[in-house]
């Protein structure tokens, strides 16, 4: 996946986003839904650092599908050489 630049905001989830997203913490989870799908974005290794924290959690499958339906909403980035300079341009 190539990533294009946009004009408008994007919203990077970032681990602690996530976690706070999945235990309705600091009102994360409104001002997520606040925004159109297209303007959110993950990185793929957040990703995987909220599977880590799901496999370790007490309700497993809750949390997974969470993670799945906000996954299918939202743009997920990739990490090449190329787009790990960009992401880290606009962070």
């Amino acid at each position: 996946m190539i990533l294009k630049e946009r004009t408008f905001e994007i919203v990077l989830i970032r681990y602690k986003y996530g976690h706070f997203f999945f235990k309705g913490l600091g009102n994360v989870a409104e001002k997520l839904l606040s925004k159109c799908p297209q303007e959110i974005a993950i990185h793929s290794i957040i990703i995987y650092e909220l599977e880590v924290g799901i496999a370790k959690s007490n309700n497993t499958q809750k949390r997974k599908q969470q993670l799945n339906s906000l996954l299918s909403y939202i743009d997920v980035f990739f990490f090449t050489s190329k787009e790990a300079e960009f992401l880290t341009s606009i962070q």
